[in-house]
């Protein structure tokens, strides 16, 4: 028979996952964002496609193409999988345009905010705890989101961070070069030699494997230019470097590769230890069989934090006995703790599912 689970044995195992593990690989999502506002939501953003991409003057092809996503959605399909349906050059470019509009009107509102400590981005605390306490150098982070929300809080906490792009007023994508931007050097003798080690500050290497609002693509670089991001009329030269929802995305993605994907596959491949943070496990190149098996066969310990559960969350809560899952138990109001080894579920008043709270409860950060 089962154990059952009580707050101690949470509190137990859940301290001795971070203890007895190096750093995890951080995964964050929409769900940190929307705990800013819903508008950065996927139901903001599917509620304003289906508004927009009817305004525009499409084609035969866009305009069947256009059809079966509302049909799909309609029907009850999942936003992401309705959007499989758009692979037609310009409607994709319609749609990223959208995407980064809707993004756009409400960052500007609340980028200083955030900047300046008055907006409080969601998950801060839990990063400054691990990164001062769980690293010697870098904490791996991957995000699907496309705003800059993380950016702000990271700048108003002063912790230093790279995105891949080499630094100026127009930084080209190139990790080493943004590597090398956190390196340092110490003084040290021997005898009557002197020599400099080169050291690393903590630093934050941050993945936005979908791209970023402030990211784009020329002929012939993949580029990080902020005074383009909160432009809706872009100069011809260049154009928004965002994968959105759907299987096109995979062909916008070729081109920064083995810079983006690549290099979230090689931290994915390093670590034994992760971490999702408002992240819907829907995400099918981030949760491909390389991760689940990294879940389910080789029993990586792993901790989620979200508000809300989904048919993938639930999945991988049944299948993988190392997995804690911890979320909202009434839409917001208490929290749920489940981990698959125990016969019940753990209810909790507070709302330990927000990140920050979860670490001062079960890390005493």
């Amino acid at each position: 028979m089962a154990e059952v689970l009580t707050e101690d044995i949470a509190c137990e195992e859940l301290q001795k996952i971070f203890d007895r593990n190096s750093a995890p690989l951080i995964i964050f999502g929409t769900g940190t964002s929307c705990a800013v506002d819903e508008t950065f939501g996927m139901q903001a953003l599917r509620c304003h496609l289906e508004n927009k991409i009817g305004m525009y003057k499409l084609d035969s092809v866009q305009k069947q193409q256009w059809t079966r996503v509302i049909e799909d959605l309609n029907n009850g399909t999942d936003f992401e999988k309705a959007m499989n349906n758009v692979v037609e050059e310009r409607l994709c470019k319609i749609v990223i345009r959208e995407t980064a509009s809707l993004l756009i009107n409400k960052e500007k509102d609340i980028a200083f905010k955030l900047l300046t400590g008055r907006i409080k981005w969601p998950a801060i605390g839990f990063f400054k705890y691990l990164l001062s306490k769980r690293i010697n150098d870098a904490l791996h982070v991957v995000t699907t989101n496309y705003d800059c929300l993380a950016e702000y809080a990271f700048t108003f906490a002063d912790i230093p961070y790279i995105t891949g792009y080499s630094y100026g007023i127009c930084g080209k994508l190139d990790w080493n070069r943004a590597y090398e931007s956190m390196a340092s050097y110490e003084k040290l003798s021997s005898g009557k030699k002197t020599y400099k080690r080169r050291l690393h500050s903590r630093h934050i290497c941050l993945y936005k494997i979908h791209g970023s609002l402030n990211s784009f693509k020329t002929e012939n670089d993949i580029i990080e230019i902020n005074s383009l991001m909160y432009m809706n009329e872009l100069p011809k030269e260049v154009e928004r470097f965002m994968v959105t929802p759907g299987t096109a995305k995979y062909e916008k993605l070729l081109t920064g590769k083995s810079a983006l994907l690549e290099r979230f596959s090689n931290q994915r491949d390093r670590h034994s230890f992760f971490l999702f943070i408002g992240f819907g496990l829907n995400d099918s190149h981030i949760m491909n069989s390389d991760m689940k098996s990294k879940l389910m066969v080789k029993g990586c310990p792993a901790v989620i934090l979200t508000k809300c559960i989904n048919h993938n969350i639930k999945e991988y809560m049944e299948s993988c006995e190392n997995l804690w899952t911890v979320y909202s138990a009434d839409n917001g109001s208490g929290t749920n703790i489940y981990n698959c080894k125990y016969d019940n579920i753990l209810r909790l008043e507070c709302n330990y599912w927000e990140a920050d709270k979860f670490c001062k409860k079960f890390l005493g950060g």
